[in-house]
């Protein structure tokens, strides 16, 4: 019997295996930079998408932060770096569902506590004028009353000179 291919040149068998495991491990790595520049290409992608949202002051949702970035919200949930700026805009943002505001035309802090101060203000100033008018009334229904009381005939009301 006519030795085979294998028996005949066991050289190449060593040499064609040897070439597999270098063509093995070529592969392994392309496809393990694949893989890491498949994860950045996804990354920017989402990172961009939350930019978005934020500038526009939209509400921040993982189902629309996927859909913009074409992600699903299972890969989001699993970023931790992606579920940190949700939390982050959502903060900023309010949680709200009014109408969105973006970002940059948001009050900072130190003009909401300016505003705060002179509400407070205001509402001390409508507290004593309420005061106020209360002690006019007051003694507007005691005039009545004693005017009601009087036996006699009505006594015309100056009214010209009544102040409220």
């Amino acid at each position: 019997m006519p030795p085979t291919g294998r028996e005949m040149a066991p050289d190449s068998t060593t040499a064609s295996t040897n070439e597999g495991e270098m063509n093995s491990k070529n592969n392994l790595a392309a496809l393990a930079a694949a893989a890491r520049q498949r994860h950045v290409d996804v990354m920017e992608r989402a990172r961009r998408a939350l930019r978005q949202f934020e500038a526009s002051g939209e509400a921040v949702t993982y189902a629309g932060i996927a859909k913009s970035a074409q992600v699903s919200r299972a890969w989001l949930y699993t970023q931790p770096e992606v579920r940190d700026a949700v939390d982050r805009l959502r903060d900023l943002n309010g949680r709200s569902t009014g109408a969105p505001v973006p970002t940059a035309q948001r009050s900072s802090q130190a003009s909401l506590v300016r505003r705060l101060e002179a509400a407070h203000r205001r509402n001390q100033d409508l507290g004593s004028q309420v005061s106020t008018l209360r002690e006019q009334l007051a003694a507007a229904h005691g005039e009545l009353r004693a005017l009601r009381r009087q036996p006699s005939a009505p006594a015309a009301v100056d009214l010209a000179n009544w102040r409220p």
